[in-house]
């Protein structure tokens, strides 16, 4: 039988050096970790903004992290952002309390959840609060464009398109409009091709999760692959 005091004793030390081994494995792992002093998101959905609210705790509001961007329109957008304040703002009815940009196709959200049966006044309201917050995220993104400090740019790619090349043009947008940046792309593991793997540079990279959740259902884990992102995180 162990006498009580040594076996506390043994107790902690296997408990200290536990934890040392831990530290070291976390230094070890942050030593090749890159450091960002901003972090933007372009889209396609809320997935990504979930996943790493749900990995790091917070998530920075910015113009696209809670937006269901238009492929077919983002390079205008990108290279542009004031054209979301032009042309017409119009509510989706039932459709999750979205309201959709007409021009460019872009989806934000709205303060109500639904306006299947909203009144003139609760779709009025809204709009003119989108309008503003448009504003202050298109400033927000316009500023950290032109920061000097280091910026990472997150993206998930869709299979509806063609990925090397959205991937390249993105990339070329963004060497036109700020500096001092990385771009990380998101696909599907379906679109893992050596194209694709090729694209990859000291600021380009790209990773992969099984699938992604349908974008009604994001915060659904069992719709998507919640280890895919810890993985990526």
């Amino acid at each position: 039988m162990k006498i009580p005091i040594l076996y506390e004793l043994e107790c902690f030390i296997h408990k200290l050096k536990r934890a040392v081994r831990v530290k070291v494995n976390w230094l070890c792992h942050t030593k090749h970790m890159k450091h960002y002093s901003h972090i933007l998101m372009l889209g396609k959905n809320c997935e990504p903004a979930f996943y790493f609210l749900r990995q790091f705790g917070f998530v920075d509001s910015n113009l696209f992290a809670w937006a269901n961007i238009n492929e077919k329109t983002m390079l205008s957008v990108l290279s542009t952002p004031a054209i979301l304040l032009s042309g017409e703002l119009r509510p989706v009815r039932g459709g999750g309390g979205m309201i959709q940009h007409i021009p460019t196709g872009f989806l934000f959200h709205g303060r109500s959840s639904d306006y299947t049966t909203a009144s003139k006044d609760t779709l009025h309201n809204d709009i003119e609060e989108l309008k503003s917050r448009l504003r202050y995220l298109i400033q927000k993104f316009e500023t950290s464009l032109h920061s000097k400090q280091t910026k990472l740019f997150i993206l998930t790619v869709p299979s509806t398109i063609n990925p090397e090349q959205y991937l390249l043009d993105i990339h070329r947008v963004l060497q036109l409009t700020t500096q001092h940046f990385a771009m990380l792309c998101i696909l599907e593991q379906k679109d893992k091709t050596p194209g694709i793997l090729a694209l990859q540079t000291g600021t380009l990279f790209v990773r992969f999760v099984d699938h992604f959740a349908p974008s009604n259902d994001v915060i659904n884990l069992k719709a998507g692959d919640p280890k895919g992102w810890a993985k990526i995180s």
